[in-house]
């Protein structure tokens, strides 16, 4: 959505390995399609902290490394067929991932 709000025509798919992409994304020609993602701890740890945060069980599937692993493996077999260009978030902040974006798209 940062991206959006400096003028860009975006789309954000969440992936989840129960829920189909649509087909006609798969379609698309011409799709500059970046994917984001970061080592299954740092995702981990990021979820077990909202859990408490929001009084949740810090134990559950949601954050669980097993299911973290099982997503990123999904993520990056839809990232393959999309011949993404994959950026990893860890440590980073919105700001820079956007930053590269444009630095990417700016060099095509």
């Amino acid at each position: 959505m940062y991206l959006a709000n400096k003028g860009y025509k975006i789309a954000n798919i969440p992936l989840v390995p129960e829920v189909a992409i649509p087909d006609n994304v798969f379609q698309q020609k011409n799709l500059k399609v970046f994917g984001l993602t970061a080592s299954p701890n740092y995702i981990a740890n990021i979820r077990r902290n909202r859990a408490e945060t929001l009084g949740l069980s810090s134990e559950s599937n949601y954050n669980s490394l097993e299911r973290i692993k099982k997503e990123l493996s999904y993520a990056e077999e839809v990232f393959r067929k999309l011949n993404a260009t994959v950026i990893n978030t860890e440590y980073k902040s919105i700001e820079e991932s956007a930053f590269y974006i444009e630095k990417f798209l700016a060099k095509r």
